[in-house]
């Protein structure tokens, strides 16, 4: 069993707990650690039951809170050797007994969950995603990346939920106020996965084993949410990928997704 909650997913922070009958986890830790507490509360977990955090890089949406957790609550943190290297000063000393170093195509078993990391595309000093499994129950978290690599698809297909990037839709990109250098970077390989990229990649990893995909990090100039699930559905739809018990789920700034369990 597997249960989840999206807490906040968007360029102000993104943070995802994770927990099973045994452990509790997030992955990134992208606001403040009051905020944390308060997004955890409403989804009836307390920041006390916290064996881990897993960060997927170091750019400060996704570890703006890691410091303060782990000093005022003792929480391991999980990262690899570069992305500990490269963590902002703003996020404090954390004391080096809480500092866990992962491969990044690595392993770790905490209790009954097994964490995987793999390497993805973007403009961090070594950024990875993650697959959390249970009892052979799989979460894939494909998040901040330019591309999504055959040998991501190849690992990652098939997986029961998936919280993917859809971070932006090109037209709107192309169009807005961004600066146009930001708007390269957030296009290129190293960038940012667009609505239609994600719909892409979800057609060729998508099974029949799975049942949920939550869209992930959209920005909210660049994106709405409307669009990217449309974007998605039908692109799975052209693709007959679309199945009875598959739902795509939306993500917000400032609240939290429901609790899913998969597993049961």
């Amino acid at each position: 069993m597997i249960k989840y909650s999206i807490l906040a997913s968007g360029s102000t922070g993104n943070v995802i707990y994770i927990g099973s009958q045994e452990k509790n986890i997030l992955v990134d830790a992208g606001v403040s650690g009051r905020r944390i507490a308060e997004l955890l509360a409403e989804v009836d977990v307390t920041i006390e039951e916290l064996d881990a955090i897993f960060v997927t890089h170091e750019h400060e949406d996704h570890v703006r809170g890691i410091g303060v957790l782990a000093r005022r609550y003792n929480i391991p943190i999980y990262l690899n050797y570069n992305t500990f290297l490269s963590l902002p000063s703003s996020i404090g000393k954390i004391d080096e007994s809480l500092i866990n170093i992962i491969d990044t195509d690595g392993e770790r078993q905490l209790g009954d969950l097994k964490i995987e990391s793999f390497g993805v595309s973007h403009d961090a000093s070594e950024p990875v995603g993650y697959i959390v499994s249970s009892n052979d129950y799989r979460l894939s978290i494909v998040t901040d990346l330019g591309y999504v690599s055959n040998k991501i698809k190849n690992r990652i297909k098939g997986s029961h939920a998936f919280i993917i990037e859809t971070n932006h839709c090109i037209e709107m990109l192309q169009m807005g106020s961004y600066p146009w250098e930001l708007k390269r970077r957030i296009l290129s390989d190293l960038g940012h996965l667009s609505n239609d990229a994600a719909a892409e990649a979800l057609a060729e990893i998508v099974t029949t084993d799975t049942e949920l995909v939550h869209l992930f990090h959209r920005s909210q100039e660049n994106n709405q949410l409307d669009l990217a699930r449309i974007t998605v559905i039908e692109t799975l739809e052209r693709y007959q990928i679309i199945h009875d018990r598959l739902k795509i789920l939306d993500t917000y700034p400032d609240q939290p997704t429901s609790l899913e369990i998969i597993g049961i």
